[in-house]
């Protein structure tokens, strides 16, 4: 089985994971603000 070597290729993974997923989320929140500001200026009833 695996044993110690998929402990071992789990840092690297975890660390290319977080370097793909953080630009990711900061396009997410940049964008998100300007989606709720233009929603308050077209001013959408519900």
């Amino acid at each position: 089985m695996g044993g110690c070597d998929t402990y071992a290729r789990l840092g690297p993974l975890m660390a290319m994971t977080l370097v793909s997923t953080v630009p990711l989320m900061v396009a997410f929140f940049v964008a998100q603000r300007y989606f709720i500001q233009g929603i308050v200026i077209t001013g959408v009833k519900g």
